[in-house]
């Protein structure tokens, strides 16, 4: 079980649930923490003023999705603006679009 509170706008602990995690989204998120690492290994040696903050994301100081953005250059939380910026030229969506299509593919996965 996981205990999600994405409604931090409202300014109230209380906000939240819990959502069990299936044994698929379980694996993708130990697959996705390997490849975080592997990928921070390598990109931190190169660009080391634009560093990937894996310990912060690790100690959950940071969000575990992040997306890469030019100006300011560096690594920042996912955002609903941020995917609709990213994907304007594919298609138009509602911000609120990823995660209610997330929790329908979770809820049909667990």
């Amino acid at each position: 079980m996981l205990w999600v509170s994405d409604k931090e706008e409202r300014h109230a602990q209380s906000d939240g649930r819990l959502i069990p995690l299936s044994k698929f989204l379980i694996t993708a998120i130990q697959n996705y923490i390997i490849y975080i690492k592997q990928f921070a290994a390598i990109y931190n040696s190169l660009y080391p003023a634009a560093r990937y903050p894996i310990n912060d994301i690790l100690q959950s100081e940071q969000p575990l999705i992040q997306i890469y953005q030019r100006n300011p250059k560096g690594f920042a939380r996912i955002t609903p603006s941020r995917v609709r910026y990213q994907l304007q030229d594919f298609f138009s969506h509602q911000d609120n679009w990823l995660r209610h299509q997330l929790r329908s593919m979770l809820t049909a996965r667990a």
